[in-house]
């Protein structure tokens, strides 16, 4: 089954926490197979404090995580019941895939320069 990127919807603040619990729930119900990467959306950002630069990380997306999984009712049931996970970005019943441009453009920022991007297998 080919595993797609969804768009997950937690709890601000909480997106380390629900990436952490949907981890554990995985591997506690041996679903690996279905699984692919978890990221939250981060990039590196410059800032000043008291005149100072300074670097830091900053969430992209707050309150989102991204999953690539191949979708089927143990999948889906196993992120909709993880503490923290509000439910899946998407209209209707079934959550909607990121389309290939779309995850393209998400770890593009995501991703730093140079290093090896996350990719989707087929």
């Amino acid at each position: 089954m080919a595993k797609k990127w969804y768009v997950v919807h937690t709890y601000a603040g909480f997106e380390n926490k629900a990436k952490k619990s949907l981890q554990e729930k995985i591997r506690l119900e041996r679903l690996e197979e279905l699984f692919g990467d978890i990221l939250l959306p981060m990039e590196q950002v410059v800032e000043m404090v008291k005149g100072e630069k300074r670097s830091a990380n900053r969430k992209v997306f707050p309150g989102y995580i991204l999953v690539r999984m191949a979708l089927d009712d143990a999948s889906w049931t196993v992120v909709r019941n993880t503490p923290g996970v509000t439910g899946f970005v998407g209209g209707g019943a079934q959550p909607t895939p990121l389309s290939r441009k779309e995850v393209e453009g998400i770890l593009g920022v995501i991703v730093p320069e140079g290093a090896p991007a996350p990719t989707e297998k087929k």
